[in-house]
């Protein structure tokens, strides 16, 4: 299959507003900007037409595989190279994956404070650092299907507008009649994804069949609302796996991609404040719009600037939720003890938090 062209047109991507507000890099900023409003998108709808961005080139250091990696120090721009480094392992078409990690870039809406490439990226990411330690997931995936799970990290949610399925329910998003309110953002995640797999050429026509049934799966496993129930399948699973088994690789890769779309809590303490920030952020701005268009406000979403509701959540959040994901992932993964330890740490971190000042 030939590749799709990349050469300049006149069409300009979604996301080409440039950084800005992504280079918020410290704590006080983004605590600062918490209650800023950003922009809503009237429609999701993806673009199909490469951006025309000159990318840079440079050396790709060894951080990529630290689950500490430094995501905030780079652009979208150099994220697609470190995208690049991930994926060249598997057999691809070169060009055909830069196109499409490209579109996957663009796809992303750049002012959405913590739903944007740099989420997908970090979830990725995440992915593969767990994977080169544990031999590419060999024990638990069949071909290429460490590809296709990294894929499902970068797009599981392409197109975010920062807003909750909630919210786009009781708006009556078009997506909602499409979707007939069931995992509405995550259904149109997955949708785009495939669309822009298929747009890239990338796979065959039997690879594409087989990847995009993982896509859709695998997406749909990171909505909150079927946490217990892929955390069952998980369970179940692996009491006696078979490698043999597809819908046991399809439970494995649901798990452990929406144990990573929850990761943002195992890294460092600074890192992992700056997300919980940005998540904050849009939070708020749902709450905003909620009390604006005169609809039920999601009371448990509106932290504002308070210190003491934005940590208490966070401890809540890391002790019910994530913490027994990622035990939970430890007893079938290795190396995950640093993670675990984090977790741990973060949590006591938070409970004792004054203010954001020390992490500036």
């Amino acid at each position: 299959m030939g590749c799709v062209s990349t050469k300049p047109g006149s069409c300009w991507f979604l996301a080409v507003e440039e950084d800005s507000i992504l280079k918020s890099s410290n704590s006080i900023e983004c605590f600062n900007d918490i209650q800023t409003s950003f922009p809503i998108k009237e429609s999701l709808a993806p673009s199909f037409e490469p951006s025309h961005f000159d990318y840079p080139f440079f050396p790709i250091s060894t951080e990529l595989l630290d689950k500490d990696f430094p995501l905030f120090n780079y652009s979208s721009k150099e994220l697609v190279q470190y995208a690049m480094e991930m994926l060249k392992q598997f057999d691809t078409n070169s060009r055909c994956l830069f196109t499409l990690l490209d579109l996957i870039r663009n796809n992303y809406f750049s002012f959405v404070p913590f739903h944007n490439f740099w989420h997908g990226f970090a979830v990725a990411q995440s992915l593969y650092s767990i994977g080169e330690r544990n031999e590419k997931y060999s024990r638990y995936l069949h071909g290429k299907e460490y590809f296709y799970l990294l894929l499902s990290g970068l797009g599981h949610d392409l197109c975010h507008p920062g807003l909750n399925n909630s919210f786009l329910i009781a708006t009556k998003n078009e997506l909602t009649v499409k979707y007939n309110n069931e995992s509405v953002l995550e259904n149109h995640h997955a949708s785009v994804l495939i669309r822009l797999v298929e747009k890239s050429q990338i796979l065959t026509d039997m690879e594409f069949e087989y990847a995009r049934k993982i896509f859709l799966e695998c997406i749909l496993s990171t909505d909150m609302a079927k946490h217990k129930d892929t955390e069952e399948k998980f369970e179940n699973t692996m009491q006696s796996y078979s490698v043999k088994n597809r819908q046991h690789r399809v439970n494995f890769m649901s798990f452990v991609l929406h144990s990573a779309d929850l990761g943002n809590q195992t890294v460092n303490f600074p890192l992992a404040v700056l997300w919980s920030l940005r998540l904050c952020r849009e939070f708020n701005q749902q709450c905003s719009q909620e009390e604006k268009i005169g609809i039920t406000v999601s009371d448990h979403l509106h932290l504002g600037r308070d210190i003491t509701k934005i940590k208490n959540s966070q401890v809540g959040f890391i002790k019910s939720i994530i913490m027994p994901m990622w035990i939970n992932l430890s007893n079938h993964l290795d190396d995950l003890d640093d993670h675990i330890r984090t977790l741990q740490q973060n949590q006591k971190k938070w409970a004792e938090l004054k203010s954001f000042e020390t992490f500036s």
